[in-house]
């Protein structure tokens, strides 16, 4: 119930954050401004991570994951923006849809693989 909560609150709120923050920025011509909203927020979450998963307690690791989506989860707008903006109107909806399946399905193996590897080495 946590984690839900944590998705569905935290989550929508960091992408409504990006976006606007993309478009606020966007409109003073900061061409990388998208760019540099999905790294500073990929970048926060790495410590917020090793927090999480390091802890031994349990709320302390809670926090640190509810950060960790509130910094990172907004990637996906500023990304699709810039992959709207930068090809043409007929690709737009292939582009989209084939960053997001390969986005998942990183999400989905990630984790498997990293397990196979750390119990095997």
């Amino acid at each position: 119930m946590i984690n839900a909560g944590i998705y569905t609150f935290l989550g929508f709120a960091s992408n409504i954050f990006s976006g606007l923050m993309s478009d606020y920025f966007e409109s003073k011509k900061s061409y990388r401004a998208k760019a540099n909203i999905c790294m500073l927020g990929n970048t926060l979450s790495i410590p917020l991570t090793a927090i999480c998963c390091l802890t031994g307690n349990f709320w302390l690791a809670i926090v640190a994951f509810a950060l960790k989506i509130l910094v990172s989860a907004g990637h996906f707008p500023p990304a699709v923006t810039m992959m709207q903006n930068s090809t043409d109107s007929s690709n737009s909806g292939f582009v989209v849809s084939a960053y997001s399946f390969y986005a998942h399905m990183s999400e989905t193996f990630a984790p498997l693989i990293f397990a196979a590897l750390a119990t095997t080495l």
